[in-house]
């Protein structure tokens, strides 16, 4: 629910993956919201402005994934518009 401002990322080795190349790639990153299948919604550019580890704070990411109805996640990545 808060995306594209939080982006939680799931602990399968494919999702995770993915997590860990978008906290890498920098700079302006396009960014899409899917509403339904076929269906995106452009939201603006952001860049990674932070990520938070579940070995490193699980109370952090608990707590977003209490906010977003998810049972777990392995990392929340925290983008910021760039204008």
């Amino acid at each position: 629910p808060k995306a594209p401002d939080v982006i939680l990322v799931g602990s399968g080795p494919d999702i995770y993956k993915s997590g860990e190349m978008l906290c890498k790639q920098g700079g302006s990153i396009p960014t899409f919201i899917k509403n339904r299948p076929n269906h995106w919604e452009y939201c603006g550019d952001y860049k990674v402005a932070k990520v938070t580890l579940h070995k490193d704070s699980p109370k952090a990411i608990a707590k977003e994934c209490e906010a977003a109805d998810r049972s777990s996640a392995a990392m929340a990545v925290y983008m910021s518009r760039v204008r």
